[in-house]
């Protein structure tokens, strides 16, 4: 019965670190994606002026 506990506990905490982690995960990539969008935009506004 104590090892069935213990491993139930042990799951849960990995299960919650789990999600911590991959919410952390997919903040990162939405941020990288939002600065790599920023950079698109802003290289085509320059390369819009060097033409005109």
């Amino acid at each position: 019965m104590f090892i069935a506990q213990s491993l139930e506990k042990t799951g849960f905490l990995l299960s919650k670190i789990a999600r911590s982690h991959f919410a952390i995960i997919r903040e990162r990539v939405a941020d990288r994606s939002a600065c790599e969008g920023w950079q698109t935009h802003v290289n085509q506004q320059s390369l819009a002026k060097n033409h005109q």
